[in-house]
């Protein structure tokens, strides 16, 4: 009975070290906004001085033509139609304007703020990639500490005030959302240029007699993408001209996680 007891405490000792030592060689990053640089203080020169434009901006939408803003190390890529003055990709945003049916309202969340109330969040439009490649940024300063490819695990999605008014209303381009319709966002992983897996979910589902449409932040395991360099975020929904979706594609993010197994040399 003496040794039973000895060899199932043995056990029990031996799977406790393997899980912190599993817990140690694993870096967790967490995506969040709130340090994003919405845009840089501009510097106006007239003739008799330098002066300086204390405008407040509330969001960083690819405007200075850069391709992408980072956060936590990962890059959100962008581009910027200098004469549309609109942008495809990622943006970081501040507004909270949650009422205001408006095409001037784009760039504010239906849930008012950022996940946990933080005051920046990230926005998707038509197609956006994220870079996480551990080649790039997986390298600490320290040179005998370094990290393998990123795992994403989860992160909170939800509809942009903009989108979410639009299913809920209906406009000139799109429908007011009844039974059957749905809008999705599609998430695919990539590592090295080959896809890993999708995960899709749905900020609006009226299918199988369902009426929902996200304007709170709803926590999304995208787990099954696994180890990725790169993810490709993308638009789907029942309201379509053709091929053409008529639902505004945009969507809110916030608070993304990563895994990194670390390599010690």
């Amino acid at each position: 009975m003496r040794s039973i007891k000895f060899s199932f405490l043995v056990a029990v000792l031996a799977l406790l070290i393997n899980a912190c030592n599993s817990n140690e060689a694993v870096r967790t990053t967490l995506v969040e906004f709130d340090n994003v640089l919405l845009r840089d203080t501009i510097l106006k020169i007239d003739t008799t001085n330098i002066r300086i434009d204390t405008t407040l901006y509330t969001v960083s939408n690819g405007a200075d033509l850069t391709g992408k803003f980072i956060a936590s190390n990962i890059w959100f890529l962008n581009s910027y139609d200098t004469i549309s003055d609109n942008y495809s990709g990622f943006a970081c945003s501040s507004q909270k304007d949650t009422l205001t049916f408006s095409y001037k309202n784009l760039y504010s969340c239906a849930a008012g703020s950022g996940a946990s109330n933080t005051a920046k969040f990230g926005l998707i439009h038509n197609s956006a990639t994220m870079v996480c490649d551990s080649i790039l940024f997986g390298t600490n300063t320290i040179i005998s500490n370094q990290y393998g490819n990123y795992s994403i695990k989860n992160m909170m999605v939800t509809n942009s005030t903009y989108t979410y008014l639009n299913i809920k209303n209906g406009s000139t381009t799109s429908k007011k959302f009844a039974a059957d319709d749905w809008f999705k966002l599609i998430i695919t992983g990539y590592l090295k240029n080959v896809q890993t897996a999708q995960v899709d979910y749905y900020l609006a589902d009226f299918r199988n007699g369902k009426t929902f449409v996200s304007n709170k932040w709803n926590k999304l395991d995208v787990s099954a993408l696994g180890q990725v360099d790169k993810v490709i975020f993308t638009f789907d929904s029942s309201d379509k001209s053709g091929s053409t979706i008529n639902t505004p594609l945009y969507a809110c993010i916030d608070f993304i996680e990563f895994t990194q197994p670390e390599i010690t040399k």
